[in-house]
């Protein structure tokens, strides 16, 4: 019987073996990793599409985003493909998101396998095809807008062999070898370790050798836990790809790789983020993500992106000739739409850090390197060439003693604030001939949240006492309402309304963004027909809606996306 049962013990030790040896050796794809050294003056968004053979269109979900900030210095733009069995045929790089990007130099661009890399240092303008809305001029690529859409992309017409080279598979004799002899001495050492080796247990040595096997418990559990532990490729807490498993070399990449690789993937990671992401909110107050949001002052939460922080920091003011461009293109487009009949205004609506100032943290407070604010610099310069800019921050500063205008858990702000910016709109500006509806013409109801997109940013739906009071706003006289209309033949996001109730028949069109969802139900209350585009101005727009009104109202920090393209 004895000998029976060392037989099952010895084979479920070979097949223990044999499992570990398939695991480590098992045969995939080398990841691919393009590295693009670039230099971006401002702050973008680069996008790789990729094909493979068999499918060769360029599709989102084919396709890996990266945000960066603008530099006077060199910047590695890094892409890892996920793994594939299939060739790739083809490669697109957008080569930006901001119309107002300074010309793009592509120093070098690397496709790195598992071991070999393929450079590419020189002659990047001869394999690489553009289209209508970028061009290579001096080496540097130079993106223009047409007809108001804006849509640089590059396409790779290199030798693709070589890039596929890199994802073979090579032959790791060595490695196998070595492997296996490691895993027979390991079994052999457990199996004369279970069977021939003589313990003596008294009191005193039971409390030692427990926490032996607790230890070695612990150490065991997350790898024998993490071969059933369900694959992801994509950090939804974080929102960012996970790294990938490297393929064996003996190289001190391979255990810098291997590293990032069990970080990123070892089992419970998500419970441990979330508890780091709890403690660190509902404990100490503090983000875990400082990056992207910040505590601030009664129970304010504050948005710290790149956008945000070079918008709340001033330290995006425009030089002289930039604000020239700026006030140029604003007041002739003004001027020409004037003579169509087309009424046109312009204008921002305050971030949260401009209003609730007081309450930003104080690590937010000394990165302020200026009294002006970018949007402050072109009111003054416009206002030099009789352009009304609209501004409700005044109106919206008198206000917030009354009530509270921006959500404390949100980027955005409340119907509280944007029913401050409609009246302070149509009492601005008196030409339309619309007056404002009194507050007392709205019933108003209040739903308890203890969230918002910045607590999405930082990884939790919830911090301890947090929690806002958001108002929502619905007109009484139920004649006075609008209805909302199909936008399938319009872009993402457009909302589109009518209202046959008023005698005002005009068609308006408004440029904006997620900032003026809250604006929709004022303006359409005024107005035969709105549409609210999240875009700049868009002349192809304009000239397929052909409107009586044009609105363009960005949120403080796009501001400088709804400017004309610097040379």
């Amino acid at each position: 019987m004895k000998r029976l049962f060392k037989i099952v013990f010895f084979f479920i030790f070979l097949s223990l073996g044999a499992y570990a040896i398939w695991t480590l050796l098992e045969k995939k794809p080398a990841p691919l990793t393009v590295l693009i050294h670039a230099h971006y003056a401002f702050s973008d968004r680069v996008q790789l599409f990729y094909a493979f053979e068999g499918d060769s269109t360029f599709i989102e979900r084919r396709s890996i985003n990266y945000k960066l900030t603008g530099s006077n210095n060199e910047q590695e733009i890094k892409f890892i493909l996920p793994l594939s069995d299939r060739k790739l045929s083809g490669f697109r790089l957008d080569v930006s998101n901001n119309h107002n990007q300074k010309p793009i130099y592509i120093s070098s661009i690397s496709f790195k396998g598992s071991k070999n890399k393929v450079d590419i240092e020189k002659g990047i303008q001869y394999i690489f095809r553009t289209n209508e809305f970028v061009k290579f001029e001096d080496e540097k690529l130079v993106t223009n807008p047409i007809n108001g859409k804006y849509d640089p992309f590059i396409i790779y017409t290199g030798d693709l062999e070589k890039v596929n080279g890199l994802l073979t598979i090579q032959s790791q004799l060595i490695y196998n070898l070595f492997t296996s002899v490691l895993i027979f001495i390991f079994s052999v050492f457990l199996y004369y370790l279970l069977f021939n080796f003589t313990l003596t247990i008294t009191k005193v040595s039971i409390p030692s050798f427990s926490l032996i096997v607790i230890f070695v418990l612990i150490l065991a559990i997350p790898f024998i836990l993490n071969n059933f532990k369900k694959n992801e490729t994509v950090s939804n807490m974080e929102n960012r790809k996970l790294k990938e498993k490297p393929e064996f070399q003996f190289s001190k990449d391979y255990f810098i790789n291997y590293e990032e690789y069990y970080n990123d993937n070892f089992i419970f990671r998500n419970k441990l983020i979330g508890a780091h992401t709890l403690l660190k909110s509902n404990v100490f107050r503090a983000s875990p993500f400082p990056d992207k949001v910040l505590f601030g002052k009664d129970k304010f939460l504050f948005n710290n992106t790149p956008e945000a922080f070079v918008s709340y920091s001033k330290i995006n003011l425009l030089p002289s000739d930039s604000l020239a461009v700026v006030v140029k293109t604003l007041t002739e487009r003004k001027q020409k739409l004037n003579e169509k009949n087309i009424k046109y205004y312009f204008g921002f609506f305050p971030n949260k850090h401009t209003i609730y100032s007081e309450n930003l943290p104080y690590s937010m407070k000394i990165q302020i390197q200026d009294t002006t604010s970018l949007a402050n610099q072109l009111k003054t310069a416009l206002a030099k060439r009789d352009f009304d800019f609209f501004n409700p921050t005044e109106a919206l500063l008198k206000s917030k003693n009354n009530h509270l205008l921006y959500l404390k858990l949100d980027t955005h702000w409340n119907n509280e604030g944007a029913y401050i910016a409609y009246k302070s709109f149509f009492d601005y500006y008196k030409d339309l001939n619309i007056t404002p509806l009194p507050r007392s013409e709205f019933s108003i109801r209040y739903v308890t949240q203890t969230f918002g997109d910045l607590t999405k940013m930082m990884g939790t739906k919830k911090i301890y006492g947090y929690d806002e009071s958001r108002p929502l706003f619905e007109v009484l006289n139920k004649e006075n309402a609008f209805k909302r209309l199909d936008v399938e033949d319009l872009p993402r996001l457009t909302i589109h309304t009518l209202n046959e109730s008023v005698d005002n028949k005009q068609r308006v069109l408004f440029f904006g963004d997620s900032f003026s969802d809250n604006i929709v139900g004022f303006f359409s209350l005024h107005f035969n027909e709105v549409i609210y585009l999240r875009d700049s101005y868009n002349q192809e727009m304009v000239d397929r809606l052909d409107p009586d009104v044009i609105i363009e109202i960005p949120v403080e920090r796009f501001l400088y996306k709804h400017f004309p393209k610097f040379n």
